[in-house]
């Protein structure tokens, strides 16, 4: 009997050492998001401006990103078509108008897609996108064909 004891504490003591200790990975996680949509994210976060200028005529936009979701929320399309949400931003232009709303990007980062809700979602506003460095990203109208470049505040 003592040899049975004997032989179970030392089974236990190996499957014990055998055993990871390691922290799950908490960063932008590869099963939800490209190589692409990390590098992106990585940089989304805090405030950017831009200002367009002309003679002595200003404008500046201000957007704020305040959350990102890791795993992306589920939002829904009025079709019921579901999507991936990765954040929320906010965006305040020059005459004090500001609206909160919700984006994803596309899988190579190269579109930023932006929506009031997470449900019955129906107006899907869609920008070409791109991150220069991480203090600069630019967004444009899919149509156009100048940036506007967004600086770090």
């Amino acid at each position: 009997m003592k040899k049975l004891f004997s032989f179970l504490a030392i089974m236990a003591v190996a499957s014990l050492s055998f055993m990871s200790c390691e922290k799950a990975n908490t960063d932008t996680d590869s099963a939800y998001f490209s190589e692409a949509e990390k590098a992106a994210l990585k940089v989304l976060n805090g405030s950017f401006t831009y200002t367009l200028s002309v003679g002595d005529w200003s404008n500046t936009t201000t957007v704020t990103f305040l959350e990102q979701y890791n795993p992306p929320k589920k939002g829904t399309l009025d079709d019921g078509t579901e999507i991936r949400v990765h954040g929320k931003y906010r965006i305040v232009y020059d005459a004090g108008e500001t609206f909160e709303k919700y984006y994803n990007l596309s899988n190579n980062a190269d579109r930023i897609y932006s929506y009031f809700n997470l449900t019955g979602i129906n107006s899907i506003q869609k920008k070409d996108f791109r991150v220069v460095d991480d203090n600069t990203i630019q967004i444009k109208e899919v149509k156009d064909v100048l940036w506007n470049t967004y600086k770090r505040k």
